[in-house]
């Protein structure tokens, strides 16, 4: 996360501070709830130098992490932010392929860990490469053990999870709006969008809306 003061495409641009996270969208599903005292555990593909990095930075803040080792370089997404325009810009990398066997072993640390009463959360970009209804195949055999599930993706991941059934979807603004093929600006729009979510297999739908805050569906 670096910040620019009067970011300008195309210019040259000096940036005034840096901050490292360890970030990604299931890590801080799991940093939320480990604050909040809940057992969690974070599991994901992890590679190179970023990636022994991530693992660090978990373990420095307590976040029990299982990192599944692949080839490649875990990524490393860059967000600008611009106090003079009250801006943030994120430019985000695609991110490692997953090998047959890296992948297996992946939903093996995952699904293996879980129970029945468990809460599942499938977070994120599907890796390069991966069949874009991973995370909908994933969620009907957590179902299966009895595991409680909730799907924060977008695009076709979403659209193949909702088949799934899960327990909870969290789509933001700009993805429900490229789900539903239109704007949601208005009540009437989003309780219709939502409905439209229900009917394509989601149970509790949360939205969130940015400065106008968010809705929970229930």
């Amino acid at each position: 996360a670096v910040t620019v003061e009067h970011f300008t495409v195309g210019r040259v641009n000096r940036i005034s501070s840096v901050h490292l996270h360890a970030g990604g969208k299931g890590l801080n599903v799991a940093r939320v709830l480990s604050l909040l005292g809940a057992p969690v555990e974070a599991v994901a593909p992890v590679g190179g130098d970023s990636g022994r990095f991530l693992v660090r930075r978990l373990a420095a803040e307590g976040i029990p992490f299982a990192g599944v080792e692949i080839d490649g370089e875990t990524r490393t997404n860059l967000k600008v932010a611009d106090s003079s325009t009250d801006t943030h810009t994120d430019i985000n990398e695609p991110g490692p392929a997953l090998s047959p066997g890296a992948l297996a072993a992946l939903k093996d640390r995952f699904l293996g860990g879980l129970g029945p009463g468990d809460w599942a959360v499938f977070s994120g970009s599907v890796p390069p490469g991966v069949d874009k209804g991973l995370y909908g195949q994933w969620i009907a055999e957590a179902r299966q053990a009895g595991v409680r599930t909730v799907l924060d993706a977008d695009g076709e991941a979403l659209a193949l999870g909702l088949a799934a059934g899960p327990d909870l979807i969290k789509p933001n603004q700009d993805e429900l709006e490229a789900w539903v093929g239109h704007s949601i600006e208005g009540e009437e729009p989003l309780f219709e969008a939502v409905a439209a979510l229900r009917h394509a297999g989601a149970q509790t739908v949360a939205v969130s809306l940015g400065p106008r805050g968010a809705w929970l569906f229930q």
